[in-house]
Parts: C-alpha cells; sequence; structure tokens
C-alpha cells in the first residue's frame, strides 16, 4: 500500500509532535494540495478532495495559522506540461492562484509536490514582469517544514536561503520549545 509523503506525516502527527523542537508561532501559511494528489484517484487518498484537512491539521498542531483562501483547490498553474502547452494560460491560473493567496496575507505557501512548488515560487517572478502584479511569499514542500518543526536548521542542513524567494526571514518567527 502506497501513501503520499503528506499522509505519512499525518498519520504519525503525534509521534512528530512528540519530537517537536520548533513552534511554527502563528505563522500564517497558505496550503496548497495540487491537482496529482487530490484528483487523480480521489478514491485512494487519505482526505475529502473537495475539503482536504492533512495540511491544515499539520499547521495548526505545529502552532501555524492556515491562511484559507478562495483558490485552495485550484491548479497551480503548471498541470504538468502547460507550462509549455499554453504559457498564457497556465500564467493565468497561477495568477489567480497567487492574487487570492496574497489577498488572505499569507506569510509562507506549503506544497506536498515538488513540481508545484517550483512553480508557485517562480511564477511570482513572471507575474511580476508579465501582468505587473508584484508577490514574494516564499514556497517550501512540507517535508522542508516537517524539517523545521524537528530542529533541523534551514540554512545549515537545508538550505533554504538558497531559494529563488528565502523563505528565512518568515522562519525566523518561530520560536524553540
Amino acid at each position: 500500500n502506497v501513501i503520499h509523503v503528506v499522509e505519512l506525516y499525518y498519520k504519525i502527527l503525534s509521534k512528530i509532535l512528540d519530537l517537536q523542537k520548533v513552534d511554527l508561532n502563528g505563522i500564517k501559511i497558505a496550503v496548497h494540495y495540487g491537482c496529482n494528489y487530490l484528483g487523480s484517484h480521489p478514491d485512494s487518498i487519505l482526505t475529502d478532495p473537495q475539503a482536504p484537512i492533512l495540511l491544515e491539521t499539520i499547521i495548526k498542531e505545529c502552532g501555524g495559522i492556515v491562511a484559507e483562501y478562495s483558490e485552495k483547490l485550484c491548479c497551480c498553474g503548471a498541470g504538468i506540461i502547460q507550462r509549455h502547452i499554453n504559457p498564457d494560460l497556465a500564467l493565468d491560473v497561477s495568477f489567480q492562484k497567487m492574487k487570492s493567496i496574497s489577498e488572505v496575507d499569507a506569510e509562507l505557501i506549503v506544497t506536498i509536490c515538488p513540481f508545484c512548488m517550483s512553480t508557485l515560487e517562480n511564477c511570482q517572478f513572471s507575474l511580476d514582469v508579465e501582468k505587473d502584479f508584484e508577490i514574494n511569499i516564499p514556497v517550501i514542500h512540507v517535508s522542508e517544514l516537517i524539517s523545521v518543526v524537528l530542529g533541523i536548521d534551514p540554512v545549515n542542513d537545508l538550505f533554504l536561503n538558497h531559494r529563488a524567494i528565502d523563505p528565512i526571514p518568515i522562519l525566523e518567527k518561530t520560536r524553540k520549545l
């Protein structure tokens, strides 16, 4: 039985909390699941694809605040190869998603898909140039978030400071337990 890593984290959340070294200290976090997880096999995932709770539960239990936004269930804009086939449409989808996230003042975006993570980070530069929409919200993977919560150094061990949009200023708001 193969499960997604976010499902594993959800299932062992009590163990993560027992080992937690860092509290998210009220950081406002937007979540993104991605089309692949929510849409590909909706009958075999651990959460309701129309009302997912896995990331939200993890974030709340680790001390963060979930930033609810209207485009949460929408695509990141990449949709496998859409950036190459329909670049204008793909950017429009990313624009709607990022605009929705910015309207709720999210400080950080957490994804469960590395491709979506890359798309949501990189589209911000395209949106600034092509849509005159300036946005600067760091994006990290759920595994990186769990690592930070477990006390792994985000700079020296995870090298998160080398991201195009540096999440370290936001992660500095965390609190050691």
